[in-house]
């Protein structure tokens, strides 16, 4: 077994849940559950947060920063969701609305979702106003945002209708995402 890589011992890798795992100047997030090992990258999606230092529920690994949740379906090569269409209506008080909207765009990707061009509105008025129950007044009873958002539904409608149709949408993602890095010996 040359291609094989010592990354510790059964006793040791079994004796927590989850652990962070150094290999090769690559970090590891290895769980151990019911007898089982599994190994997936230490890098949350999210926000980059430390897997080996989160916990398990269930079958996931939990981040231990913002408790965003991962598992071999969510990390391998695969579309998890075929001919299915996301837009995304982004309100708040802050002015990180292309920050929200990229993460948003980049997870739902991993996952096989397709987007309509222009994928999301916003509303946003700004770092100085945080008052939450008055940017949902302000939401509630803007027409533009409600014309936005029909919009964005429609866009996504049409465009789901066409993928179902000719059923086009990709069954493998080459390489996607960051958890799918191939370890180079």
């Amino acid at each position: 077994m040359d291609n094989w890589i010592d990354v510790g011992s059964v006793d040791e890798l079994s004796a927590t849940p989850l652990k962070r795992v150094t290999v090769m100047n690559r970090e590891f997030a290895v769980s151990y559950k019911d007898g089982t090992f599994g190994v997936l990258s230490n890098t949350c999606n999210h926000a980059g947060g430390p897997l080996g230092k989160g916990r398990l529920d269930g079958e996931y690994i939990v981040c231990p920063w913002h408790n965003w949740k991962f598992n071999a379906i969510t990390i391998r090569n695969h579309v998890l969701i075929r001919n299915k269409v996301a837009g995304f209506i982004i309100v708040g008080g802050q002015d990180n609305i292309q920050a929200v909207a990229g993460h948003m765009l980049g997870f739902f990707a991993e996952l096989g979702f397709i987007f309509p061009q222009f994928p999301y509105i916003a509303h946003s008025r700004g770092w100085s106003h945080e008052d939450m129950e008055h940017n949902v007044e302000i939401v509630r009873n803007s027409k533009e945002l409600a014309e936005g958002a029909e919009m964005l539904a429609k866009r996504c409608l049409e465009l789901a209708a066409h993928l179902v149709a000719r059923d086009e949408a990709p069954s493998s993602i080459e390489r996607g995402g960051r958890k799918a890095h191939a370890v180079h010996l």
